[in-house]
């Protein structure tokens, strides 16, 4: 192959892009990822903004609160780019020295916060030198609650932006930059690593024996270890209600296990782990399992500051489970709890945390193992069938029969490698060959394995979206020019 070609090859067969081409994908890949993560931020701030007061959460109204106190969202729209934690401090400490913050006007914020200024004292030594020197309070900035205001703000656009962007394609981009922006930030993360369907009474050797029994094996070494802070909440990622106190829970120093829907979750899982008594082989529920789960929080030296946390999450009981669970006249529930808290977590789910670093050395989802393996790989194993597919509704064109895409690919894991398979539509003006308005060209590749395609696996499936990013350009610029000499005739 000429030089040209290995620089500049366009890879219609995509198997063997040129160099030149693969960075000019992958550069198409990031933009898009940062296009998407703006315009997701620029959401949350109309809607933040527009909707109506008494319809808002109290984590909302003070947000709002802050605002009206002249505090700006961390949108850069120069940039047209999200502020890292440190710019964002930096872009209101500047309208405080301009005046647009009053750092001596108290805020009166909903619920149990600090209601306080932004002022306090500091003690300082003055006097001529060569004399004693005396002592004085003179006000100064309280850097400290200035930072518990931003972090209302800006905890809540992590979180609402990682949720609003889960399905965005480009997600390879926004994983490989651990977050919004660089440190020091808290990069807030949910990571699915495994989830299935299953009974608790699953086959003997199944996947699905040996995911609970890791499952049950974790808790036993938590127990055994005695090192603490790790236990069962009565909620999950997809039912809590407002997403900064679900942040505070697992930023607090220890997991907080006291409340009702907490001891509801320790409850139900006693009973589940009694698999005689319940006749288990017809009982089943969804396990998932979060190899990292809520925030790292790191220095401006990229310092982990926290212990990151692991989980397991139990939901989608079936009625016999729950039926089985919240009979009265078969139960004795903890004190404080009812029939009707064991109802409502069996509907929302409950989660049982714990530190990451204790995952046991049996569990082959480990953070430290997954870690090692690339971000599709991640992708493929979160899936229910070890299949990843591209959605080909997000590329759809309008003028192919059947809003048809213009492509779409699958990612399959099998031993050591990855099967991709696919396709890409090419428009077609001429209706009698092409009645759908596009034909179909078939795609595959193997990734890793005796065939290994060089490209990295993450690399490559930036390079797929870039395909089918070029392909609806192409696709939409042929349709355009047909139109037009259509309207000339």
């Amino acid at each position: 192959m000429s030089i040209s070609n290995k620089l500049f090859n366009s890879g219609t067969s995509i198997t063997t892009p040129g160099l030149s081409t693969q960075i000019e994908l992958y550069n198409t890949a990031v933009d898009l990822a940062m296009k998407d993560q703006y315009d997701k931020a620029r959401l949350i701030e109309t809607a933040l903004s527009n909707t109506n007061k008494k319809d808002l959460t109290p984590a909302e109204k003070n947000i709002h609160l802050l605002l009206e106190n002249g505090y700006i969202f961390p949108i850069d729209n120069e940039s047209k780019s999200i502020m890292t934690r440190e710019q964002f401090t930096d872009a209101n400490m500047a309208r405080i020295k301009s005046g647009d913050i009053d750092p001596n006007k108290t805020i009166d914020f909903f619920g149990l916060l600090n209601n306080d200024d932004l002022m306090t004292t500091e003690q300082v030594r003055t006097g001529p030198p060569g004399t004693q020197s005396i002592s004085q309070s003179v006000p100064a900035l309280d850097e400290r609650q200035l930072e518990k205001n931003l972090d209302r703000i800006y905890k809540r656009f992590k979180t609402d932006i990682n949720k609003l962007m889960s399905n965005t394609p480009s997600r390879t981009f926004r994983n490989n930059s651990q977050g919004l922006g660089a440190v020091p930030a808290s990069n807030i993360r949910f990571d699915v690593a495994n989830s299935s369907d299953l009974t608790l009474a699953p086959k003997a050797g199944s996947a699905q024996n040996k995911f609970l029994g890791d499952f049950y094996a974790q808790i036993n070494s938590n127990k055994a270890s005695g090192s603490g802070n790790y236990g069962f909440i009565g909620t999950t990622v997809g039912s809590i209600e407002d997403s900064d106190d679900f942040v505070d829970i697992l930023a607090a120093d220890a997991i907080d296990v006291s409340s009702t829907k907490s001891k509801a979750a320790k409850y139900i899982y006693d009973r589940i782990t009694n698999e005689q008594s319940l006749g288990a082989d017809k009982l089943a529920m969804r396990l998932t399992f979060y190899d990292s789960y809520g925030p790292e929080i790191r220095d401006k030296e990229g310092e982990l500051q926290n212990e990151p946390y692991a989980a397991y999450e139990l939901s989608n009981f079936s009625q016999e489970l729950i039926k089985t669970l919240t009979d009265v006249d078969n139960s004795v529930y903890p004190e404080g709890v009812d029939a009707s808290d064991v109802t409502d977590v069996l509907r929302s789910g409950f989660t049982y945390i714990f530190p990451r670093s204790s995952t046991i050395a049996a569990n082959p989802l480990s953070y430290e193992i997954t870690q090692s393996n690339t971000t599709l790989e991640k992708r493929i194993a979160s899936t229910n069938n070890n299949m990843l597919t591209i959605d080909p509704s997000a590329y759809a064109a309008p003028y192919f029969a059947g809003n048809a895409g213009h492509g779409s690919f699958s990612f399959q894991k099998v031993g050591n490698r990855i099967n991709v398979n696919g396709y890409l539509n090419h428009y077609e003006s001429d209706a009698t060959k092409f009645p759908k308005g596009y034909r179909q060209e078939p795609v595959s590749t193997i990734l890793g394995g005796e065939q290994e395609n060089k490209m990295g696996y993450d690399e490559y499936y930036d390079f797929v979206l870039g395909i089918l990013s070029q392909q609806k350009i192409k696709n939409d610029a042929a349709y355009t020019a047909k139109s037009k000499e259509s309207i000339k005739q």
